[in-house]
């Protein structure tokens, strides 16, 4: 069972949100006709791209000749070329939008002109222009190879608020230069063999544009790390996620492309040809679809289960083709044999049997990735309960409870808050704070104990059911830990007070040793001296002498009677402590003079063997209380009351009840009752005075018993 328990946010808290730049009126004015100019050519030049999509349409593919085309071929190949316009008609539709809608914003601009160039010249329509009407496809593959470094460059170090950052990003853009001119300049025909210095040119281009990528990845990881608000966290997750689906596949595609050209024109096209190039197609609408969500739509779906899922089933379907390829080929090559049925099946078989165990566990790495643990929550109450079990010592279980769900749950904030005097004070907190706090209270026996504080994963964002019911129950689990360090500690604290109240009193009693029965004694022995020295000369000197002896000695032993009653009243030891305490009784009687005061001491049963420290505090405040009854109340009656319940770990009852005057108003608390207060507190227990004017006052106190630490039976 989950304790009903709701989470407190922060109702202060907003999204900070970061102004976006503005195109100025004459700049908005020179890039609205620019935009127009291009965007005219780029229709021009889709529709009359149109005649070679006629071909593409008719299932003819470029890397394989008519005759060897077939069936499926065909299908592939009119699929193709409807992805490649569909991705052109898209990125246009979604060039005009922001044009119309959001151009003087200079991100939307940005965007607008890089989904107008990415229409015609990436999505194909160049490609089957320039080879319609000028029989070679060169101009749009270099066109390509030039978009590919600049501007997605300069999208990954501007978006999403057109702002460098860090400021060291703006030096991409003129690094990235030579790399497009370059990429521009290379001939765009296969390297062979026989082109060498051609291919070590592609390679060194190849790695130098991968490393520029990779940094402007890097300036996205550092904006959304350390600068960018909820909603940009947002935007830059989809770019990352289109850019980084996109380029992923790009690479990968690249495989079967160079393979493909590499074909001799009458070669028979294999069997995948047509599908690979289907996919790139398909491919390149995902970034203007991920750009257009992030700009107008971030919030609309949640891209962290799309990145999960991507991740999940792009390892599972890489994971799935190698397992086939290394089953089918080791068989083949252990056997010596090729297009075998029979091995075919077999390695169907096996992946058919490992599809969902490998599923399954690359979908708990996802989730682990993102969320945490959050989906197994018996695994993370389990490894808290195993880190506090070996946990040494009280001061490690805070920072122990906080790293562990910081680290499981991926969070980047979490810390521990314990009531203090009444107050929350955080005690121990793991991560760097963050602007949004949420905080479960930490509850012990329906008694909150202290707050476990978290901050969510990424500013603005809140925990989905999953996470709150599993940070619900750590926090319970959690509220007992703590209790027990509080309770841990409140026995630190009063050991110390025993042991300084041990040494306070043995100070105490050197000092009445020291300055009160040492100098005595001291003085006793020179007098004895000096008597034995004047006992024949001067024996009148020698009676003197030996009658002050005789009174220091009575001092003494009333000092040293004095002594140990301040350690333990021998009146306890004598009679107990209801003999004590009716011995005193019978004293105060005979002190009230003309009050003629009546003292009845009331125990309904024997009492049960008490602590001798519950003695001592007991008879002293019996002592203070009937004492203040004699000075102060003017009573004629008085009654004692002792009673134990609850056997002998339960607790002792003293209560005196007389009928005089009662408190008086606005009368300050004097030194017997403060006292009296102070030896209930000792022990743990309370005393309470209480009583109206007229109606006598009630003295109420409650010892607990303490087990195994008692005195001897009371006998009265």
């Amino acid at each position: 069972m989950i304790e009903q328990t709701s989470p407190t946010i922060n109702p202060h808290h907003q999204v900070e949100v970061t102004a976006v730049p503005q195109l100025s009126n004459g700049w908005l004015k020179v890039a609205r006709v620019i935009w127009i100019v291009l965007a005219l050519a780029a229709g021009a030049i889709l529709l009359t791209s149109l005649p070679n999509y006629t071909q593409t349409f008719n299932g003819q593919l470029a890397h394989v000749s008519e005759q060897n085309q077939n069936t499926i071929t065909a299908i592939f190949a009119a699929l193709t070329g409807v992805a490649s316009l569909a991705t052109a008609v898209l990125s246009f539709v979604l060039a005009l939008v922001f044009f119309r809608r959001r151009f003087t914003e200079s991100v939307a601009a940005g965007l607008s002109f890089y989904l107008l160039l990415y229409a015609v010249i990436m999505a194909g329509p160049l490609e089957h222009w320039s080879a319609y009407w000028l029989n070679d496809q060169s101009l749009a593959l270099r066109l390509q190879a030039g978009l590919i470094a600049v501007p997605t460059i300069a999208l990954l170090v501007l978006f999403p608020n057109g702002r460098f950052v860090p400021n060291w990003s703006r030096w991409l853009l003129p690094l990235s230069t030579p790399w497009a001119i370059a990429l521009f300049l290379l001939p765009t025909e296969v390297p062979t063999a026989s082109t060498n210095t051609t291919s070590t040119i592609i390679m060194v281009l190849a790695i130098g544009l991968i490393g520029l990528f990779a940094i402007g990845f890097y300036t996205q990881y550092y904006r959304f790390r350390y600068v960018s608000n909820a909603i940009e966290r947002q935007q830059t997750k989809w770019v990352i996620y289109g850019l980084a689906l996109w380029l992923g596949y790009m690479m990968l595609s690249s495989i079967p492309y160079f393979y493909l050209e590499q074909l001799p024109p009458d070669a028979p096209a294999p069997w995948w040809g047509a599908i690979s190039v289907l996919g790139w197609f398909l491919s390149l609408s995902i970034v203007p679809i991920c750009l257009t969500v992030a700009v107008t739509r971030n919030r609309l779906w949640d891209i962290d289960i799309l990145i999960n899922r991507t991740l999940v089933y792009g390892v599972l379907t890489a994971v799935i083709v190698g397992l086939y390829v290394a089953v089918v080929g080791g068989i083949g090559a252990l056997f010596q044999t090729q297009g075998n049925t029979l091995i075919t099946l077999i390695a169907t078989g096996l992946v058919a049997i490992l599809f969902q165990p490998i599923r399954e566990r690359l979908q708990r790495g996802a989730n682990r990735l993102l969320y945490g643990h959050r989906h197994e929550p018996f695994e993370v109450l389990t490894r808290l309960g195993q880190r506090l079990e070996n946990t040494m010592s009280p001061e490690t279980v805070y920072p122990t409870i906080v790293e562990t769900v910081a680290q499981v749950l991926k969070l980047p904030y979490a810390a521990i808050a314990v009531n203090h005097h009444g107050h929350v004070e955080t005690a121990v907190s793991y991560g760097k704070p963050t602007p949004h706090i949420i905080s479960y209270p930490l509850t012990y026996q329906s008694e909150e104990v202290g707050q476990l504080n978290v901050g969510p994963r990424q500013p603005g964002e809140t925990f989905n059911e999953a996470d709150e019911r599993l940070l619900l129950n750590i926090a319970r689990q959690a509220g007992t830990a703590v209790h027990a360090v509080q309770l841990t500690a409140d026995l630190q604290q009063s050991r110390l007070l025993i042991v300084t109240s041990r040494e306070e009193e043995r100070r105490r009693l050197r000092r009445d040793l020291h300055d009160g029965l040492g100098p005595s004694l001291a003085a006793q022995m020179l007098k004895i001296g000096s008597a034995r020295a004047l006992l024949t000369d001067q024996p009148n000197m020698t009676d003197q002498l030996l009658a002050e002896m005789e009174s220091d000695i009575e001092n003494t032993l009333t000092d040293l009677r004095r002594i140990i009653y301040n350690l333990r009243p021998p009146a306890l030891d004598q009679w107990g402590l209801v003999g004590a305490l009716r011995a005193y009784a019978e004293t105060c009687e005979q002190n009230s003079g003309e009050a003629q005061l009546t003292i009845h001491i009331a125990v309904p049963k024997p009492l049960t063997p008490l602590p001798a420290a519950v003695e001592v505090a007991a008879y002293h405040i019996g002592r203070e209380g009937l004492t203040n009854v004699v000075r102060h109340a003017q009573a004629s009656h008085c009654v004692v009351q002792l009673r134990v319940d609850g056997g002998e770990n339960g607790r002792l009852h003293l209560t005196i009840q007389d009928d005089g005057q009662g408190l008086k108003d606005n009368v300050p608390t004097g030194v017997g009752l403060a006292s009296m207060r102070e030896r209930a507190d000792e022990l743990g227990g309370l005393c309470v005075v209480s009583g109206e004017k007229g109606a006598g006052v009630r003295v109420t106190a409650v010892l607990p018993l303490i087990p195994n630490t008692r005195s001897h039976v009371n006998t009265s």
